[in-house]
């Protein structure tokens, strides 16, 4: 589900909505209160109608299953803002979010901003960080991956080269990492699985 940075950048454009945020910010105020209101209602009307599996809930993309009732949102426009605009007009929202549901857990692309320190102060349970094509490798986000770990279990998704999936295993916490690696062909998950055996050991299934 989209998170309010998205849903702002859908009413007012792009770029818009910055702009309107140093312009009008009073405007961007009251649309940022009535969306996070319909964001909530909008989930709690979405959980109550979602059967648990095996006393839990999935998510279709990523292959993941956390207990209880659970809701994953998204704020890709929020990599557009600077850490004031974020904090002044966005993290609020997305505490209130976290705060109205049992598990949260939000999706970021690592563009240029990345409020994984702000997030950190939140009750979302878990921050998922792209590698995108073009962007940040996974090897140069290390840092940011170890500041989210000291305080959030991190999902970590994204066509990761060997190189960075030993850099990341060997510079990041295991504990409470996850890696969600895309492949091109089964002969390339399998010659990833390969690779990761000596890091996983023998018994590792893949």
């Amino acid at each position: 589900m989209r998170g309010v940075s998205d849903l702002l950048s859908a009413l007012y454009g792009g770029e818009g909505f910055i702009f309107r945020m140093l312009e009008h910010p009073q405007d961007i105020r009251t649309a940022v209160q009535k969306l996070t209101d319909y964001w909530i209602e909008f989930g709690r009307c979405l959980l109550s109608r979602l059967p648990l599996f095996q006393g839990g809930t999935g998510s279709w993309f990523y292959g993941l299953w956390m207990p209880g009732k659970a809701l994953w949102m998204q704020e890709d426009a929020a990599a557009l803002l600077s850490p004031t605009l974020y904090e002044e007009f966005i993290l609020p929202a997305d505490r209130r979010i976290a705060a109205a549901f049992e598990h949260t857990i939000i999706h970021l692309h690592p563009a240029r901003f990345i409020p994984a320190k702000q997030l950190s102060r939140t009750g979302v349970d878990a921050i998922e960080l792209h590698v995108d094509r073009g962007g940040p490798t996974a090897g140069d986000l290390v840092p940011v991956h170890r500041e989210i770990l000291e305080h959030k279990p991190l999902l970590i998704y994204g066509e990761i080269p060997l190189t960075d999936i030993d850099a990341l295993l060997e510079h990041l916490p295991w504990k409470g990492l996850a890696l969600d690696l895309v492949v091109s062909s089964v002969e390339d998950a399998h010659r990833i699985s390969d690779h990761l055996r000596p890091f996983l050991g023998q018994d590792w299934a893949g």
